[in-house]
């Protein structure tokens, strides 16, 4: 470094520059470096979030009473407008599970219809139930009980 030059930001002995933001003269921190892979804009940025290729939803064959189900991922706007609709205690949620979730394999054709409600709540609670909820929190990354503490803790503060 030549004399009367700044150090580079990052290496010692930087100082950022000062300017007045409102704080009372504190200085304001450098912008971090972008990485190089980084979109230089927001629309490109965007592009590569909503790209096909980052929309693919995941699913998971499970076993339920003896069949082969797919359990598949929700949207978030599903999940969001759906939230209230998944219910309170396990056989709710299960259930819900089943009538939104659980598809034939490779198909678009759901297993289970509204009509199904309420032999899906006759049908014996147990392993083929827990394996149902453990592979859609699976393919959702959300814990039901994680969930349902907040869902608990929203329904208190709006109280």
């Amino acid at each position: 470094m030549t004399t009367g030059q700044a150090p580079h930001p990052g290496l010692p002995g930087h100082q950022p520059a000062s300017h007045d933001n409102g704080s009372g003269g504190q200085p304001v921190m450098p912008m971090m470096s972008v990485p190089q892979n980084m979109p230089l804009d927001p629309r490109t940025l965007k592009s590569r979030i909503f790209s096909a290729e980052r929309k693919r939803f995941r699913s998971e064959i499970v076993t339920f009473f003896g069949e082969q189900i797919e359990i598949r991922q929700p949207s978030l706007g599903r999940m969001l407008s759906s939230a209230d609709e998944m219910g309170e205690d396990a056989s709710q949620r299960g259930t819900f599970v089943l009538l939104n979730y659980a598809f034939m394999p490779g198909t678009e054709i759901p297993v289970f219809d509204a009509s199904d409600s309420e032999q899906i709540l006759s049908l014996p609670y147990g392993e083929d139930f827990s394996n149902l909820m453990a592979a859609f929190q699976r393919v959702t990354g959300i814990s039901v009980d994680v969930a349902e503490k907040n869902s608990e803790a929203s329904r208190s503060a709006s109280k």
